[in-house]
């Protein structure tokens, strides 16, 4: 339970921060460059995505052939009505008892909103509109720069707010390392014991 709390809170100040890195920016300004990855990272990260998108495709007969015909023959689900099927080589929808979950549907559903969010971003035109610079936007730099109460020109600056002194990962990384091997030894232990 302590790896499932500790990694999703984890998890959450990570992609927090990815998306506060991503909006951040200033207008005009040079496009940020592309991260170089190194091979090894690019092979696994392609990996993983070639078989998420293999899983995906083959859940129908995984489904099918290996899931209901072992949860229909359960002496636990089948004893309580679990799932049910007239024709598992045809399954479209899981059935129980309790209701169904149209799998087949759903994945439909989901490759269809991707592709048509895919579509719409390839042929929509950009708008370019001049930011809200929390005052009136001065006329020498317009898009960079507005008038302060005082009405002098003040320069629009862009960043984030993320305490690199009390959350950076140069404080924190030594000890969160080890105690995670802590933790990795004890789970260890305690399957061996």
């Amino acid at each position: 339970m302590v790896f499932f709390v500790a990694g999703s809170a984890f998890t959450v100040v990570f992609w927090t921060k990815w998306v506060g890195r991503l909006l951040v920016g200033a207008s005009g300004g040079a496009p940020p460059r592309a991260e170089s990855m190194r091979f090894l990272y690019r092979t696994q990260l392609g990996l993983l995505t070639v078989a998420a998108i293999v899983l995906s495709l083959a859940v129908w007969p995984i489904m099918n052939y290996l899931i209901v015909p072992y949860v229909s023959a359960s002496a636990v689900y089948g004893a309580a009505g679990g799932f049910v099927t007239d024709n598992p080589g045809a399954l479209v929808e899981l059935q129980s008892t309790a209701g169904g979950f149209p799998f087949v549907a759903l994945f439909i559903a989901i490759v269809s909103l991707f592709a048509l969010t895919t579509i719409m971003v390839q042929f929509r035109r950009p708008v370019h509109v001049q930011p809200y610079l929390c005052g009136e936007n001065a006329a020498e730099l317009p898009e960079v720069s507005f008038r302060s109460p005082m009405d002098a020109p003040q320069t629009m600056t862009v960043g984030g707010y993320y305490f690199d002194r009390l959350f950076g990962e140069s404080r924190h990384t030594r000890w969160i390392n080890f105690a995670a091997v802590l933790l990795l030894l004890l789970l260890f232990g305690i399957a061996f014991k």
